[in-house]
């Protein structure tokens, strides 16, 4: 019998500025162009995301670490650097890491992503979720529409400065993702999914030392407030 179900990355989250989601929650929803279909700018960038960290065994895996050891861990592009986030966690000390000079940075701010273990999901609406209209709407998007604050900074000494205006929410096309068969954080299998999120996509930053912050807050989707905030110390 197939299973839905929806995973939270939990962001991977920074503060310093917040700003509530009432008043650019507008900007933020048409910043992708073509977001309802999955298609636009960055949409194969978050499959792709999601497919790394999801992919990945539990041990040594990017979501999961607390120092910055792991971040480099299966990176997939060279001109592109993922940063992972939490399962919802707010860590107390940064990530300490290094980029390659001339990389971009991928941010998650607040995303999350609806799974299906059945190999060939219907597209069309049927009685049980299993299909990739539910697994957008119903497993999704419910925490990303649900979004109160979200916030991103970047220091590179002088002070914190807002990266906000850019972060822009993107919808993801269909894909397929294989979880090992152990130590893995969905369990084995093959799964079909479809994600929803803030993003903000970070050109090449001139070799230096940054403090980066993010995260957010949401009340949907979940039975409690979700909230993550993350920091990272980067050196280019």
């Amino acid at each position: 019998m197939a299973s839905t179900r929806k995973f939270c990355q939990g962001l991977v989250m920074f503060a310093v500025t917040a700003a509530t989601l009432t008043p650019a929650t507008t900007a933020f929803a048409q910043g992708n162009g073509k977001a309802q279909q999955g298609a636009g700018k960055y949409a194969q960038l978050t499959a792709q995301w999601w497919k790394w960290i999801l992919e990945q065994p539990a041990t040594g895996n990017p979501i999961l670490d607390k120092t910055g050891e792991d971040a480099a861990n299966g990176q997939p592009r060279e001109d592109v650097f993922f940063l992972a986030g939490t399962l919802g966690a707010v860590l107390e000390k940064p990530r300490v890491i290094t980029v390659p000079a001339g990389t971009a940075l991928f941010i998650p701010i607040l995303n999350n992503v609806g799974l299906s273990d059945d190999p060939r999901p219907a597209k069309q609406p049927k009685v049980t979720f299993n299909q990739v209209p539910q697994l957008r709407t119903l497993f999704a998007a419910p925490l990303i529409e649900g979004v109160t604050e979200l916030h991103i900074t970047l220091d590179s000494g002088d002070g914190p400065v807002s990266l906000l205006a850019s972060v822009i929410r993107v919808k993801s096309p269909v894909f397929k993702v294989t979880s090992p068969d152990e130590d893995s954080l969905l369990g084995p299998g093959t799964f079909t999914a479809v994600s929803d999120g803030y993003w903000l996509y970070l050109p090449p930053l001139p070799p230096g030392t940054y403090r980066l912050n993010f995260g957010g807050k949401s009340f949907g989707g979940t039975p409690d407030e979700f909230s993550v905030n993350i920091t990272y110390m980067i050196t280019i």
